[in-house]
């Protein structure tokens, strides 16, 4: 519910924007969250996952703010040499980067102790901002791209300053060995294959179709797909560190059971709502800007379907598969996000529902294999996600 309250707080925020901002602007804006996003999530070169994995194991700072600088560089660069994005969206990009990676570890650090509320409000309060600035933005009547992107990393900057702040260097740091950058690459590689993916719409539309086109898929997305890709994110975020403490078959499954009901019954209501007032939020909210068809509308629902029983199978394996099955999920992740992006050339062909649906055939590959193996391991009687020592219920003592 947390998860999908922030989704509507993001989807209400993003429709405010499209409003007040002409569809150039608002493809560009569009596509610096994508990146500001994917690059957050990757920076920490998979630490998020491991803390989870490992709750007792210390968090080195150093490592952190490195290479969450060398993946923001990275991203910034791209930005600049690929899409041409102005200066000071750059710099935005870059700063919302570094200090996105650092919240995200923040929050896994809470989510790991089982301490949710606290690891939901550093994850979900942006939706909070984009929803204020998208309100300012209709009353004033727009806002330089600048203004944005300055504003999305300056609370990027301050969540991270609040949430190391709480946790304090001690605590974070906790006891015991280090996490290993292996097994961080590991669980780097398959986040990245699914964050490509999850924006791989939005990176191949400028390149293939238009900017208009990008605004249009955006608008879109964010009626329909907004709500789901919150889902998706909160799928497995009381799942993961649970499925770490069980110590049976039968209290995975049930774990597991739980979580894939209260998903399909949010995600299921959420959807058929969404799908018919859609059309309606469109026309009231947006004054007709942006025609949006049903075809669509049911293409956003069929992936957002897609990506949730993705995320809950993923899950499963990120909790309980040794290093060597990471490694093969790794590959396994990088072969569909290819794929995707093969069908999505082929699909563009036919317009931006082409390219929508190629998108989630990928989806589907990765989500079928990730259920296979999550299905082998909930039934092993010992997994490598056994109570590591010095924790009691997958919370650090």
């Amino acid at each position: 519910m947390g998860f999908g309250l922030g989704g509507v707080g993001f989807a209400l925020g993003n429709l405010l924007l499209a409003r007040a901002l002409p569809p150039t602007a608002f493809g560009v804006f569009t596509l610096f969250l994508a990146l500001v996003q994917m690059g957050a999530s990757l920076a920490p070169i998979g630490l998020q996952g491991q803390v989870n994995r490992h709750p007792t194991r210390a968090v080195s700072p150093a490592r952190l703010l490195l290479t969450s600088a060398i993946v923001g560089a990275a991203i910034a660069a791209v930005a600049w040499v690929v899409y041409g994005l102005e200066a000071a969206l750059v710099a935005a990009l870059f700063v919302s980067i570094v200090a996105g990676g650092c919240t995200l570890v923040a929050s896994a650090v809470f989510q790991s102790r089982l301490r949710f509320a606290a690891a939901l409000g550093l994850s979900q309060s942006f939706a909070l901002v984009l929803l204020a600035m998208g309100a300012a933005a209709v009353i004033v009547g727009g806002a330089p791209l600048w203004l944005l992107g300055a504003l999305v990393a300056g609370q990027y900057v301050l969540l991270s300053l609040v949430g190391w702040g709480i946790l304090g260097r001690r605590r974070a740091e906790g006891s015991g060995e280090g996490h290993s950058l292996w097994e961080g690459l590991s669980l780097l590689g398959i986040t990245a294959a699914a964050l490509l993916l999850m924006q791989l719409e939005r990176l191949l539309a400028p390149r293939l179709l238009s900017l208009e086109d990008l605004a249009r898929f955006a608008v879109v997305a964010t009626l329909v797909g907004s709500p789901f890709r919150m889902l998706q994110m909160g799928a497995g975020y009381t799942l993961l560190p649970r499925l770490r403490a069980a110590s049976s078959p039968q209290a995975r499954w049930k774990l597991v059971r739980h979580e894939a009901l209260a998903v399909a019954l949010i995600g299921g209501a959420g959807g058929m709502i969404l799908l018919s007032a859609a059309p309606w939020i469109a026309d009231r909210l947006l004054a007709g800007k942006y025609e949006l068809s049903t075809g669509l509308m049911v293409a956003a629902l069929v992936s957002g379907v897609a990506k949730l029983a993705d995320a809950i199978a993923t899950t499963m394996v990120w909790a309980l598969a040794s290093p060597r099955q990471l490694a093969m999920l790794n590959w396994v992740s990088w072969v569909c996000a290819g794929i995707g992006v093969a069908l999505g050339w082929l699909g563009a062909r036919w317009g931006l529902l082409g390219l929508m649906y190629g998108v989630t055939a990928a989806w589907v590959c990765r989500g079928a294999v990730s259920g296979a193996l999550a299905t082998t391991l909930l039934g092993k009687e010992s997994t490598a996600g056994a109570l590591e020592p010095g924790t009691a219920a997958g919370v650090p003592t």
